[in-house]
């Protein structure tokens, strides 16, 4: 099979890949099922846009909030879509799970970068303003996370060098030595 490693995947990586996906899940089911997102998000919107940056309120009050409705139905489908394919690519193997990892991970990311940059939070604190808060919030967390899956899945795409290439493509010669062959 084209693409396939004879190296299992890492089980930390799966077990934290499936933690990410049980977020997104939760987060994206709870929203279809309890009812009130969408009709709440405008109003969560608005306030965000006292709190964030210039530029994300001016980008929150243009165009996202006149559109809520949209933007909500958006949010629930690709947090239970991502959380889908965080359990799928995390479970399957070889080169293009690697990549549908990354890709992801990636879209998980920038969603929940922009659900920071909209609330005003920073990505880190070197301080908190109150003694009871966390240093790092749980979408930073999820960021940073989940930009380390990105960086490992779409690092499949790096074009294999050529002694690899021609070291893996004598039979029995990489696998002999513990190295992954293409078949």
């Amino acid at each position: 099979m084209r693409g396939m490693t004879a190296t299992p995947r890492s089980p930390f990586l799966v077990f934290a890949a499936l933690v990410v996906a049980y977020e997104w899940l939760v987060s994206g089911l709870s929203k279809a099922t309890h009812g009130g997102f969408v009709a709440g998000l405008p109003a969560q919107l608005h306030a965000d846009a006292k709190e964030s940056g210039a530029t994300y309120a001016r980008l929150l009050r243009d165009v996202v909030i006149p559109h809520a409705h949209l933007f909500a139905v958006l949010v629930v489908v690709g947090e239970i879509a991502v959380g889908a394919g965080f359990v799928v690519f995390a479970l399957a193997r070889g080169r293009a799970a690697r990549v549908g990892l990354g890709t992801v991970a990636l879209v998980g990311a920038s969603m929940t970068l922009n659900f920071q940059l909209a609330a005003g939070q920073p990505l880190f604190r070197l301080l908190t303003p109150d003694v009871f808060d966390e240093g790092v919030s749980l979408d930073a967390l999820l960021t940073l996370l989940q930009l380390g899956f990105a960086v490992y899945g779409l690092a499949a795409l790096r074009p294999q060098s050529a002694m690899k290439r021609l070291w893996t493509s004598r039979p029995g010669v990489g696998a002999a030595n513990g190295l992954s062959t293409t078949a």
